[in-house]
């Protein structure tokens, strides 16, 4: 069928990773080292959400969010940030981080607008964007250890008449960069001297394994131009639930809570409720200390083979998120590398073109899954190396 596409469908591109997606099942048998296989949602999750039915099955949120969910977030901003919020004039609970921020772009942009990107960074913040039509900028993160130090400078001399937001990924995916204070105080300046947002996807805010995290919301100074996300799926293993929440000014709160309603994206309310009992389940809190310890092993793991597999493989190694972003010396593009590798050796990697143009020339490895699939991805990266690079 030959329908008319809009302007903003025709304005995205690519997918790289979700294309090499297809054409490894296509070809089948490959090991993915793109994907996680997450941690189940605790029992007590369950258990308690039965009983909250029982209870009070009233489970409506055509609101900013449930009560129960905001006092927790409350008590845990306040408790990490020493941010004690209004929740009913700057939280919103959200179907996820992802959701959100697309109808933030849209709610921000237009084709008179352009994104800032720091990058290498989170490849679907691009179609998002572009489906809005605006234009992006970006200013790549130098690479170089100990941790891809930012050059203000160079996203200060990038900030144009038209940018309407900074984003950034911290920790960075892929990366692992963890922004110092000094970065995200100096990017928050940028912001309120341009009226301008910053906007931190702090997803991976609790899987540090170097160092300490340090949020937007830990700067008071630039705060009135920050938003913040996070999302419930990583820190308390509930992928699927689709529900996070975000930090915004108050004025935006309300007009992203609009936006939520007319696009009917409101926050599952049992999604919601889940969430509540995550945020109070110590269970909960001590099960997220030992994945991390878990994932340094695998971090540890992975780092070791790609150094066993030599080639002139590089890495910057990370302190923090589930990914290794590897760098590679052959005159090749990522993508043709990636598509080479499930051609010839059954294993699927994320090429680095995805994550912005400085993202060429790298791949990026996901440990996120259960050792047995990462000790056989390796393994099979190894043999491609060794019998195809």
């Amino acid at each position: 069928m030959d329908l008319y596409k809009s302007k903003n469908y025709q304005a995205l591109k690519i997918n790289y990773t979700n294309d090499l997606y297809g054409y490894a099942l296509e070809k089948g048998g490959c090991i993915f080292l793109t994907g996680s296989c997450p941690t189940p949602t605790l029992k007590v999750v369950y258990e308690k959400l039965l009983n909250s039915f029982v209870t009070d099955n009233k489970f409506c949120s055509y609101n900013t969010g449930l009560t129960g969910i905001k006092k927790e977030i409350r008590r845990y901003l306040n408790q990490h940030s020493q941010l004690d919020v209004d929740v009913d004039k700057h939280i919103l609970i959200t179907l996820g981080a992802t959701t959100f921020l697309q109808q933030l772009y849209l709610y921000l942009l237009d084709e008179n607008s352009d994104c800032l990107m720091i990058t290498p960074t989170f490849q679907d913040y691009y179609n998002q964007v572009r489906f809005t039509r605006a234009s992006i900028s970006e200013v790549a993160m130098e690479e170089r250890a100990p941790n891809w130090p930012l050059d203000i400078e160079k996203v200060r001399k990038s900030i144009r008449n038209n940018t309407r937001l900074i984003m950034l990924c911290n920790p960075n995916n892929p990366t692992g960069k963890v922004y110092s204070r000094e970065e995200l105080t100096e990017l928050g300046r940028i912001a309120k001297q341009n009226n301008i947002l910053l906007v931190a996807d702090e997803a991976y805010n609790y899987l540090i394994y170097e160092g300490q995290f340090t949020s937007v919301l830990d700067i008071p100074e630039i705060r009135s131009n920050v938003v913040a996300v996070r999302t419930f799926s990583k820190e308390f293993s509930m992928c699927g639930w689709r529900v996070g929440y975000a930090y915004l000014p108050e004025e935006i709160q309300k007009e992203l809570f609009h936006l939520q309603l007319s696009f009917n994206t409101v926050a599952p309310s049992i999604s919601q409720k889940a969430a509540e009992i995550s945020l109070q389940s110590e269970e909960i809190k001590a099960e997220a200390k030992k994945e991390v310890l878990r994932t340094k092993e695998k971090r540890n793991f992975i780092t070791n083979c790609i150094d066993e597999i030599g080639h002139g493989l590089s890495y910057i190694m990370p302190k923090a998120c589930p990914y290794l972003f590897v760098k590679y010396t052959k005159d090749i593009r990522s993508y043709d590398l990636c598509k080479d590798m499930i051609s010839k050796a059954n294993v699927i990697v994320s090429p680095g073109i995805g994550n912005g143009e400085s993202g060429e020339h790298h791949f990026c490895v996901t440990f996120a899954d259960c050792m047995e699939v990462i000790t056989e991805g390796m393994g099979r990266l190894k043999y491609y190396f060794s019998n195809h690079y």
